[in-house]
């Protein structure tokens, strides 16, 4: 099997199964990913973070929950870490994501042509 070429991986799980870790190791095969921790509501509250009182999201009109702190929080951390190790490019898996067959040939096969056509791309 061979595993990803161009990039390094990053896994974003917030209470992932330990199935699906199995699986992500799987897929990955032998590329460096990196398990970002549980950052639910508990564990935001006894850091002390905490609502802003009277703010509404400007999409959904509505105060933000803790679990959408908790994944912002999460790719924040990424972006620390990209930004820290200079990665060249990286790969965010979220926790419910679900691998349909040959998706590491698709991945790899997408990031080849990114590369050839020598796009300018920050996001795919």
């Amino acid at each position: 099997m061979t595993s990803f070429q161009l990039w390094t991986t990053v896994c974003v799980c917030v209470c992932i199964a330990f199935s699906k870790m199995e699986e992500m190791r799987v897929v990955c095969g032998d590329c460096k990913y990196t398990r970002i921790g549980t950052l639910n509501e508990t564990f935001l509250k006894s850091k002390g973070i905490h609502m802003l009182p009277q703010y509404e999201d400007p999409y959904h009109k509505r105060p933000l929950t803790m679990g959408e702190i908790g994944c912002f929080l999460s790719h924040y951390k990424i972006w620390e870490e990209v930004v820290e190790e200079q990665y060249r490019a990286v790969i965010v898996f979220e926790d419910d994501i679900q691998f349909e067959p040959y998706f590491r040939k698709k991945v790899n096969r997408m990031m080849k042509e990114m590369q050839s056509l020598q796009l300018d791309w920050d996001l795919v």
